[in-house]
């Protein structure tokens, strides 16, 4: 189901979908019971922090795009540094540390 609902949103690729699954068990962010997962105490934590602090990177259009980008990139019609440029502007905006340029 995880990986049914990852790919019916754009996000990631066949190729990282068992690493995505490897993860999220490794740190305990879920436990697999009777084949489906289930969120630890951790795993609801770490996502509060994450939607809390983070809504607008965890947004799965924003990561759809970042996916768009990446083709566009690999492809040759989009320029890494102006992708990497584009990610951070909006901390830059919000940081009280500046973030190298």
């Amino acid at each position: 189901m995880l990986v049914k609902t990852l790919e019916e949103k754009g996000i990631g690729r066949p190729s990282t979908y068992a690493a995505i699954i490897s993860t999220i068990q490794d740190r305990d962010y879920v436990n697999k019971l009777e084949n489906k997962f289930h969120s630890t105490e951790l795993g609801v934590l770490v996502n509060g922090l994450l939607v809390q602090h983070f809504a607008n990177i965890l947004d799965v259009a924003f990561t759809a795009r970042m996916e768009e980008e990446l083709d566009k990139i690999e492809e040759g019609g989009l320029a890494w540094a102006t992708a990497v440029r584009d990610f951070y502007e909006p901390f830059q905006r919000t940081s009280p540390q500046p973030w190298p340029r």
